[in-house]
């Protein structure tokens, strides 16, 4: 009976499947910093890997840049009032009313919609009222896949 199984699912399938529920630290993503020189990291990591001197600042974005790609994340954006905003880190694939709860449970329980705009966009116009007026920002219901560089503000009751 092994083999019919192994035969209706891929065999890469069958071990995803199995890895995933073990919840291994093996089978996790990983990222491996080395502090010191250059020259004095063995020659067969030197291939895979970036390379960057993160005392500069360049180096230290693409560092956090590479580990959001590796972990699938992505980050949306709330704001409050005028003047302040608020980054959350996600995972890829988010749903709008998952996002609302990581923002605050009640947003989460009494979800009714999300005003969403890209950041850039949202710049562009130079206000939330401006983009708005544009017909820049759009009204998305709870299953929206939020989007990297996303601005959402809740709506709930």
């Amino acid at each position: 009976k092994g083999n019919l199984l192994i035969t209706i699912f891929e065999k890469a399938f069958l071990e995803d499947l199995l890895i995933k529920n073990l919840n291994l630290l093996t089978a996790k993503k990983q990222i491996y910093l080395f502090n010191g020189n250059e020259q004095d990291l063995p020659q067969t990591v030197k291939g895979d890997y970036i390379i960057a001197d993160l005392d500069n600042k360049p180096d230290l974005s693409i560092l956090i840049k590479k580990a959001y790609e590796i972990l699938d994340l992505i980050s949306f954006f709330t704001i409050v009032g005028e003047q302040e905003a608020r980054a959350w880190p996600a995972r890829k694939g988010i749903k709008a009313l998952e996002a609302a709860g990581m923002i605050h449970s009640d947003f989460e329980k009494k979800f009714i919609k999300a005003e969403v705009i890209n950041w850039q966009k949202l710049v562009e116009a130079g206000d939330w009222a401006q983009a708005r007026h544009k017909g820049w920002v759009k009204l998305e219901g709870k299953d929206y896949e939020v989007q990297d560089g996303d601005v959402i503000i809740i709506k709930h009751g």
